[in-house]
C-alpha cells in the first residue's frame, strides 16, 4: 500500500504544467527559452507553483538532489538560468543522470557511453 499511497499523493504535482515528466519519486521540468532574449520567468513561475504544492501537501524538496541543466546549442553565450525555490538557488550542472542515462548539456553521448563501458568492464572483471 505504501507505493500506491505515495503515487496518489504526488499525482497532482505539476499537473497543470505542460513540460513535466514524473517517474516514481522523481520529477523533471522543462522550459524552452529564446536564446536571443533569455527569459527564465516562466521556469521560475513553474518552480513557484511546485513550491506552493509542496507546502500545501507537507512535502519537502531535496535541494541536494535538485539541479538545473541548461541545454544550449547556440554559438552565442547564453547565461544559465538563475532560479530559486524557497529562496535557495539551484546548482547548475553540466551533466546529470536521469533514469539511468547520463545526459550532458551538449546532448552528447560520450559521458553516458564512458560510464556504461566502465560499469560493464567492472562487472566483467568481477565475473
Amino acid at each position: 500500500m505504501g507505493p500506491l499511497c505515495f503515487l496518489m499523493l504526488i499525482n497532482d504535482a505539476l499537473a497543470d504544467i505542460s513540460h513535466h515528466w514524473k517517474y516514481v519519486d522523481d520529477s523533471t521540468v522543462g522550459s524552452t527559452v529564446d536564446n536571443t532574449a533569455p527569459d527564465y520567468s516562466p521556469l521560475q513561475a513553474t518552480l513557484d507553483k511546485l513550491q506552493a504544492w509542496t507546502t500545501d501537501n507537507h512535502v519537502t524538496i531535496n535541494n541536494t538532489k535538485t539541479v538545473i541543466m541548461h541545454f544550449c546549442i547556440s554559438k552565442k553565450d547564453v547565461p544559465a538560468p538563475n532560479v530559486t525555490i524557497n529562496t535557495q538557488p539551484f546548482q547548475v550542472v553540466k551533466s546529470t543522470k536521469l533514469l539511468g542515462i547520463t545526459i550532458d548539456d551538449q546532448l552528447d553521448w560520450k559521458q553516458h557511453v564512458t560510464n556504461t563501458v566502465r560499469a560493464a568492464s567492472y562487472r566483467l572483471y568481477v565475473m
